[in-house]
């Protein structure tokens, strides 16, 4: 009988280890401003869509899909991104956190790298979000959840007030400051909602 067989070899974790270069690559995939104009006139043009190609944004959603399903078995690829997080490039930086949050508590040992960019403005709203995702150190987290709370960056804050409910009652610091971000018409919902979350978990 033809076609493709799955074997267990092609679930092993040495199989999806070997995907992980790949994967960095796709994850720190950029197109030429070219590109990006051409890719716009898709939309506008359908007869064009028969050349359509992959744009570097889809590629690194596709990217952030599969770091999501190896799971531990990219392990590989975290120092790539941890030395990515120096780039001169803001979308490499901005790249290099987003899929250390995808890739959750596998990242716990990337949190002094993510923390030591809190001040770089091109990251500090995904941070915010993948301090949240990786869920883990609240020791080292929650401080800067807090300080995120006080940015003048609204998507920094919201992350941040967000983040804060996912860690629950292991946030109980950031109670006056999540307070605090009810006067706040950009962050009021969501810290509300974090409150309630923080409070309803505890013991």
């Amino acid at each position: 009988m033809g076609g493709y067989q799955r074997t267990s070899c092609s679930r092993s974790p040495c199989h999806r280890q070997q995907w992980v270069p790949l994967i960095v690559q796709m994850c720190f995939a950029t197109d030429s401003n070219l590109k990006q104009k051409v890719a716009l006139q898709f939309e506008k043009y359908p007869q064009l869509m028969k050349h359509r190609f992959t744009t570097a944004l889809e590629r690194w959603a596709r990217a952030e899909c599969a770091l999501r399903i190896l799971g531990g078995d990219a392990a590989a690829a975290r120092p790539a991104f941890v030395a990515a997080l120096t780039n001169e490039s803001e979308t490499i930086r901005r790249r290099a956190v987003s899929s250390l949050g995808t890739m959750g508590p596998e990242a716990v040992d990337c949190l002094p790298a993510l923390i030591a960019r809190k001040d770089d403005e091109a990251v500090r709203g995904n941070l915010m979000f993948a301090l949240g995702s990786i869920l883990r150190r609240p020791d080292l987290c929650v401080p800067v959840l807090i300080e995120g709370l006080r940015d003048t960056n609204v998507l920094v804050r919201q992350n941040a007030a967000h983040a804060l409910g996912q860690f629950g009652p292991e946030a109980s610091a950031a109670l006056p400051a999540l307070t605090n971000a009810l006067a706040d018409k950009f962050t009021a919902r969501r810290a509300e909602e974090m409150l309630r979350r923080i409070h309803t978990s505890k013991p």
